[in-house]
């Protein structure tokens, strides 16, 4: 965080990966079962909330410079991450046995 410009990249390439994975979550979201579609949309839901979250603890970063709070939302949007990838990759499976 202390050279502005590799946090800013680091920021960008964030942001796009956030909208990679709402792209591709949308996706699988046409192929899976009816029913498992709701697990997905809830943790898709879940995932937005702290992507927004995060964003907005990014954009207090700018005015407090709490790096602490950053890094905390930064941990909870990665874990996010996981559990959205994972319900994904556990309702795929399901589809294709």
């Amino acid at each position: 965080m202390s050279d502005r410009r590799t946090f800013l990249e680091t920021i960008k390439e964030i942001a796009s990966s956030i909208k990679k994975l709402l792209d591709a979550t949308n996706a699988v979201m046409q192929v899976v079962h009816p029913s498992a579609q709701l697990s997905v949309e809830k943790r898709k839901r879940e995932f937005v909330h702290y992507s927004k979250r995060f964003s907005n603890t990014l954009k207090e970063y700018f005015r407090d410079q709490n790096a602490t709070q950053v890094s905390i939302s930064a941990n909870q949007l990665i874990f996010q991450t996981t559990l959205l990838i994972k319900t994904i990759r556990e309702k795929m499976r399901r589809v294709s046995s």
